[in-house]
């Protein structure tokens, strides 16, 4: 299988990238590669490429510069992934958007699950849960990952969710 991983010098992004490498082809891109705010420019990149699946591991994670800078983080989170669903429709490809769950608010007295309501509490759960929802709109092989907390191999993960 053809496999895009973008975000792929960030913790989970370069995780994936190792271990999918084993048994597929793997294209692994950072904000070096590809701008995924640049529609036009993620289009032109991504889909002669015909990948089976695009893999969205990028994302403006650091909490507090979302609340910063919330236009940065709706181009990266939202209109990013808006990019690659959009690029997945093109191809046929399924699109594996890694969100948060910032997307809640914490107040749950169960655990979240697929069910739950969102309801973002700062601009990074805002921001990516816009991301999920521009994406499965676009397109239906749209699939989310909510992680909570991310650690690794020789990196620091504060304000990291992934």
């Amino acid at each position: 299988m053809k496999i895009v991983v973008i975000g792929a010098k960030g913790m989970l992004g370069s995780e994936l990238t190792r271990v999918l490498a084993r048994e597929h082809e793997v294209i692994a891109w950072d904000i070096d590669e590809i701008d995924i705010t640049d529609r036009a420019g993620t289009l032109a990149r991504v889909t002669p490429l015909d990948p089976t699946l695009i893999v969205n591991a990028a994302a403006l994670v650091d909490v507090e510069a979302c609340e910063k800078q919330p236009d940065a983080a709706w181009k990266v989170n939202a209109v990013g992934s808006q990019n690659l669903a959009l690029a997945a429709r093109a191809l046929s490809a399924a699109y594996l958007l890694v969100s948060t769950d910032y997307v809640f608010d914490g107040t749950a007295r169960e655990d979240y699950d697929e069910a739950s309501s969102p309801n973002p509490i700062n601009q990074y759960g805002k921001s990516k849960l816009a991301g999920e929802r521009l994406a499965t709109a676009i397109w239906p092989m749209t699939y989310i990952v909510r992680t909570s907390w991310l650690f690794g191999h020789g990196r620091k993960t504060m304000w990291t969710a992934c």
